[in-house]
């Protein structure tokens, strides 16, 4: 079944926002949903040359910037600047360590990432990779984006001060900081804080099974991506603490309503396979032998 099916149709007036979306975070499921929730002239989304597209992106007249309800995609903290209707930012966290296997995962099966063939001609392990200081995305790489200074830094440069701002930033501008690992929770609060429909089912888009698994990895290559990433385990540490204050200011029944959304998730297909059936029922009855 399609993650986009209509099965809700109603519309509500969802509050303008930005969606800072870190690489490898289950975004791609989160932007299916965010499709049903806003106009698709009122959305703006950053295509796979990111810095290319902010570049196109700020040189847009204002008039242009201002019809944007929407705007999303791998960008650096700080955009809202360009955006006078807009300042609310959300985004997705996920556990430091599994990203970026994830992301290695992600490079070995995209051909035009800029460093599939350097990885794929050199035969280059995980652990290979990161002693390379190439990717500058498996090394820090939410405290980069969330920090606002992205690719300005070397390999191995993030900072306490920008792990600082990061930290402010999440905590000052965005009204939801949601975390993989508890995507239904996540995506609760997204409804609740940004005034979405109910239009949020969904079914895990571009989930593979392939690649390598934590389990299979040495205990070395562990270490190596935990210490390459010291500031981003800090930074999940501190925006699980801002999850919990956001789900806890829901109230106590908050938790009853994810449980209850979740039920509607897991029985989506069987709805929708009767509610089809109900309508060809309907057409047939109307129509006679």
């Amino acid at each position: 079944m399609d993650g986009n099916s209509n099965f809700v149709t109603d519309v509500h007036n969802s509050r303008p926002a930005i969606f800072l979306h870190i690489p490898k975070t289950a975004g791609t499921t989160l932007h299916n949903i965010i499709e049903r929730q806003y106009p698709p002239e009122a959305i703006y989304t950053f295509g796979s040359n990111a810095h290319a597209a902010v570049e196109d992106f700020k040189n847009r007249s204002l008039q242009e910037r201002n019809q944007i309800r929407l705007l999303r995609g791998h960008m650096a903290f700080g955009l809202h600047k360009y955006l006078p209707s807009v300042d609310d930012y959300f985004t997705v966290l996920r556990e430091p360590v599994n990203r970026v296997i994830s992301y290695y995962n992600f490079i070995l099966r995209t051909p035009d990432h800029y460093l599939y063939e350097i990885v794929r001609s050199r035969n280059l392990s995980l652990s290979d990779l990161l002693h390379s200081q190439l990717p500058l995305m498996m090394n820090d790489a939410q405290v980069r984006l969330l920090s606002g200074v992205w690719g300005e830094v070397a390999f191995g440069e993030v900072s306490e001060a920008m792990l600082k701002m990061a930290e402010e930033n999440l905590r000052n501008h965005f009204v939801v900081v949601g975390v993989t690992q508890e995507f239904d929770k996540t995506l609760c609060l997204l409804q609740a804080k940004l005034n979405w429909n109910s239009n949020i089912l969904y079914e895990r888009q571009n989930v593979t099974t392939q690649g390598l698994l934590r389990q299979q990895l040495p205990h070395d290559t562990i270490e190596l991506i935990r210490q390459t990433n010291q500031k981003d385990i800090a930074l999940y540490n501190y925006g699980q603490i801002l999850f919990a204050q956001q789900m806890n200011e829901q109230g106590i029944l908050f938790p009853l309503k994810v449980r209850l959304f979740q039920a509607r998730n897991r029985w989506k297909p069987t709805l929708l396979l009767i509610r089809s059936y109900s309508i060809i029922a309907f057409i047939r009855n109307k129509l006679g032998p």
